[in-house]
C-alpha cells in the first residue's frame, strides 16, 4: 500500500486513514494477507525525531500488528531496522538513492555489524542500538564514490538502491551499491 505522507506533512488525515483501513479490510476478505507499506516519510528513525504523527494516525494498525514491513525514505541513508519489538514490523529506510548526505557521526562511530561482510569500496554495515524512538538497525556507511572530488567522497554517505522480489508469501530484499 502506497501512503501519501506528504499531503499532510509527516502525517495522514482521517480520509487517508479510512482509505487504508478499507484497503486492508478488502485484502483480508480472501484470507490473511501480509501488508507492506511504502511511503516517503518514516514511522520511526534512528537519526531524527520524525514519525510520531504517522504513529498516532496508524496506531490501531501498529498495535494490532497488521503491518509486516514498511519501506520509506526521507532520510538519505540505507538503514535496515530490526523487527520492531512492539509492532512486529520490519522498517527499511532507503533514502540513499541520489542526494548526497553528510555521514552521521552516530553511524560512523558505531561498530561494524559482525554478521555482515565489509570491504567493498570500504563500505560497512554499522550496528546502531535501540533508542526510545526506534529499534536497532544496521546502517550502510562508507565513502560515496559517486562524488567527483576525492576529498568529498569521505564526507558523504554511499548511494544505492534496493530491489524487492515477491515469491509467494516471501519477500526477498537485495541492496545494490
Amino acid at each position: 500500500i502506497g501512503l501519501d505522507t506528504a499531503y499532510v506533512d509527516h502525517d495522514m488525515d482521517t480520509k487517508q486513514v479510512a482509505w487504508v483501513n478499507a484497503v486492508i479490510e478488502q485484502a483480508q476478505k480472501d484470507g490473511p494477507r501480509k501488508i507492506v507499506f511504502f511511503s516517503h516519510q518514516q514511522p520511526f528513525s534512528q537519526l531524527s525525531d520524525q514519525g510520531p504523527k504517522l504513529q498516532q494516525a496508524l496506531q490501531h494498525l501498529l498495535d494490532g500488528k497488521k503491518i509486516t514491513a514498511w519501506y520509506f525514505g526521507h532520510e538519505h541513508v540505507c538503514a535496515i531496522y530490526d523487527r520492531h519489538p512492539a509492532w512486529n514490523l520490519f522498517g527499511r529506510c532507503l533514502g540513499n538513492g541520489g542526494i548526497p548526505e553528510p555521514r552521521d557521526s552516530r553511524v560512523t562511530g558505531a561498530a561494524n555489524d559482525p554478521t555482515r561482510p565489509t570491504g567493498v569500496q570500504d563500505l560497512a554495515w554499522k550496528r546502531v542500538t535501540v533508542t526510545p524512538q526506534s529499534p536497532g538497525a544496521i546502517v550502510l556507511d562508507g565513502p560515496n564514490m559517486t562524488m567527483e572530488k576525492k576529498k568529498d567522497q569521505q564526507k558523504f554517505s554511499p548511494h544505492g538502491f534496493m530491489t524487492l522480489e515477491f515469491k509467494g508469501d516471501k519477500l526477498i530484499e537485495k541492496v545494490f551499491l
